[in-house]
């Protein structure tokens, strides 16, 4: 089985897992894979929606996975109790959404040795998120498919709290190893912001005032941190 660059770069930072459970799983590719490949003993393939649950059933089957891997339909690590997942996938969603997911299940989460991240957006909110409510990022990494760039973030929950003052919407890690893609996924949420801050225009409500004001800020920011992977 192939993975995308995006799924196999999640797969590649995972060993000796004793029970995955990957949250929105689509087709369950990843436990799969992680289980064919000796990488997890156990597995549980997890989405809230009952046609994904479905595919992922068949093609469990498919490769006689059955005693391997358990597919659970719910929402986010609802479907799991403390301690029955040693490491957690949450990947392709917003990071806000993955905040509130595992807000929802915070002993869940806790109790799980490595939580393993990649949102789609606002990973700097995640990154804020995590860091506030005692979970230490001791790892980062990127993946680029076609023109698209993602970020991957492993965390493990310390219970110590951090107090957040500035921007996180680069990752610590990426730029202390100046990671070959760092520059151009910098360049592409500079070309992002800009695009946003062209459309704003001269907003008259105060709500545009405010948005225009942080954008200002997040494209200093960036310009800022680009020194570092220079």
């Amino acid at each position: 089985m192939k993975l995308t660059p995006r799924l196999q770069a999640i797969a590649d930072g995972i060993n000796n897992c004793e029970v995955l459970v990957d949250v929105g799983t689509d087709h369950a590719n990843l436990p799969i894979y992680l289980i064919l490949k000796g990488k997890a003993a156990k597995a549980i393939a997890s989405d809230i929606n009952k046609g994904p649950i479905e595919i992922a059933r068949k093609r469990i089957k498919q490769y006689k996975l059955e005693s391997k891997i358990e597919a659970r339909q719910g929402s986010g690590l609802t479907v799991l109790k403390p301690q029955e997942a040693d490491t957690i996938v949450i990947a392709g969603m917003g990071g806000m959404l993955i905040s509130e997911i595992i807000e929802q299940s915070k002993e869940v989460a806790e109790a799980a040795k490595v939580l393993i991240m990649q949102p789609m957006l606002d990973s700097g909110k995640l990154r804020r998120y995590l860091m506030e409510n005692g979970y230490d990022i001791f790892e980062e990494e990127l993946a680029k498919e076609g023109k698209k760039i993602y970020e991957i973030i492993w965390a493990k929950f310390t219970g110590e709290k951090q107090v957040i003052s500035s921007l996180m919407d680069i990752g610590h890690k990426i730029l202390e190893k100046k990671h070959p893609l760092a520059l151009e996924l910098i360049d592409k949420k500079v070309t992002e912001l800009q695009n946003i801050i062209q459309k704003l225009g001269e907003p008259e409500t105060e709500m545009g005032q405010r948005r225009m004001q942080e954008c200002k800020e997040l494209l200093n920011y960036y310009n800022e941190v680009k020194q570092w992977v220079l």
